[in-house]
């Protein structure tokens, strides 16, 4: 990742795939971290009601489990559908379950 401080104190941040975005606060920030949110899209979330914050992740938490699910049945076909269930929620749980 490059990083440059602009006049401005706005840091412009190009990723490893070309893609550059701005931030207002600078941040230590790793690539290889996918749960850091853009300053844009945490201003968005941050006006958003508790209940629609849920709802969002509650679909996203939704979508990858059909994700996922669709994915092993893809490479098991043999599984049937207890066994695919049981493995996504192994996989989401990180083993736990």
């Amino acid at each position: 990742m490059v990083q440059k401080v602009d006049g401005s104190q706005n840091l412009t941040m190009e990723n490893r795939h070309g893609i550059r975005s701005q931030a207002d606060d600078v941040m230590a920030i790793d690539d290889r971290n996918i749960e850091i949110l853009d300053a844009s899209m945490a201003e968005i979330l941050r006006i958003k009601r508790p209940d629609e914050r849920l709802q969002i992740a509650f679909r996203l938490w939704s979508l990858t489990l059909t994700i996922l699910v669709n994915s092993l049945k893809s490479l098991h076909p043999e599984w049937d559908e207890n066994r695919t269930r049981k493995e996504a929620a192994r996989r989401i749980s990180h083993g736990t379950v």
